[in-house]
């Protein structure tokens, strides 16, 4: 039978919306004719079926979470018993987005199973506590600190420096890392301590689309909320020359990859690096374009293909480009702070979108720059 409201709480089955639509309406009928209204008596029997739809609609979501943490302590010796485990965790990652729930999950005592299935011998496993811990940490402190305390980090991390696993796995990995690191001084310490910023630049430049994505979106999540990381990151280079490798120019390469989200998280990335709300913790526009002199051009184009495509309005996309422009053409000696009026949400522009945009996959970027060009040498593809 059709269910509205489903899940393992429970919805209401078709017949009985059915039923209740029939009983309210009998229950509403005039009677006596025009302008006469006499409702029909709420006998017992009325009652007590309307007491049963309406708690049949409310979802006990204690003896939900108490069910689900029951089917977390099972063996996973069996199919059936691993099927049931995996069900409890999709089932709390939908509910756990709501922050009291997320709390009473681990009021409950449900957390701490939760994250120990991080280490379970079976993907599907891994990767619905993966989906629960993004659920339960996303902009919320208090289970911030709880994942921490109880060593979510380092399941997380154990998931995704394995490349030997799918990339969807370790995606779900890193959204959650990318959630748990989110403003909070000490993990995103330790994920530094642990070789993340290694595997972000690695994953920016090698892996599939997905992972690509997570992996440019949490470097600007952390260079934003993080002035001295910005230095370092700045800092980070392999030649003398500081053209063509390291952290700076693997995002600028990025600017021209065919998925729109890549392309986007790496223009909000460069523009948080080129800013300086706090005084000397960004690249001036005049060192990064003296670096690459062929970006002002690149990013003249998107801003012409951004406007055709939004008719000349000013679009998300359009603001960005010009922020960017605008920074990059700032001149030599010129003080970031001096930009911070100027720049939209130039340190933030990546914490106020906290997921990917499903709409606007498939939307095919301008191809700016031929294949010989420099910039567009990208590996992995």
């Amino acid at each position: 039978a059709e269910t509205v409201g489903g899940g393992e709480g429970g919805g209401l089955q078709m017949p009985m919306l059915r039923n209740i639509l029939d009983f309210s309406t009998r229950l509403t009928n005039t009677s006596g004719g025009a302008g006469a209204s006499t409702p029909s008596v709420l006998d017992p029997e009325r009652m007590e079926f309307l007491q049963q739809a309406i708690s049949s609609m409310v979802e006990n979501t204690t003896d939900v979470f108490r069910t689900s943490i029951s089917h977390l302590s099972l063996e996973e010796g069996e199919e059936a018993d691993r099927k049931l485990k995996h069900e409890a965790l999709v089932l709390l990652a939908d509910r756990v987005e709501q922050l009291d729930l997320a709390q009473g999950l681990h009021n409950l005592g449900g957390f701490k199973p939760v994250v120990e299935c991080l280490k379970s011998s079976y993907s599907e496993i891994r990767q619905g506590a993966c989906g629960v811990v993004a659920a339960c940490v996303q902009n919320n402190a208090p289970m911030q600190i709880a994942a921490m305390e109880l060593g979510a980090l380092a399941g997380l991390m154990e998931v995704y420096a394995n490349r030997s696993l799918a990339a969807d796995e370790r995606a779900a990995a890193l959204s959650a890392l990318s959630g748990l690191v989110r403003g909070n001084s000490t993990s995103e310490l330790e994920f530094l301590q642990r070789s993340g910023l290694q595997m972000l630049r690695a994953d920016m430049l090698l892996s599939e689309v997905r992972l690509r994505r997570k992996a440019i979106f949490t470097l600007g999540q952390l260079v934003a909320s993080n002035p001295a990381l910005r230095i370092a990151v700045l800092r980070i280079q392999s030649d003398e020359a500081g053209r063509g490798k390291g952290i700076l120019p693997e995002i600028v390469s990025q600017i021209q990859f065919p998925d729109v989200q890549v392309s986007d998280f790496a223009c909000m990335a460069l523009r948080t690096l080129m800013s300086d709300p706090r005084g000397g913790a960004g690249s001036s526009g005049y060192d990064v374009r003296q670096q690459f002199p062929e970006l002002e051009g690149m990013l003249h184009a998107k801003l012409e293909y951004f406007l055709k495509e939004s008719d000349g309005e000013e679009t998300d996309d359009v603001i960005l480009i010009r922020d960017l422009l605008r920074l990059l053409c700032s001149e030599e000696g010129e003080g970031g702070a001096e930009q911070e009026g100027q720049t939209t949400g130039a340190a933030h522009g990546l914490q106020s979108s906290t997921r990917e945009s499903p709409g606007r996959e498939g939307r095919e970027p301008p191809k700016l720059l031929g294949p010989s060009h420099p910039l567009d040498a990208r590996q992995g593809r």
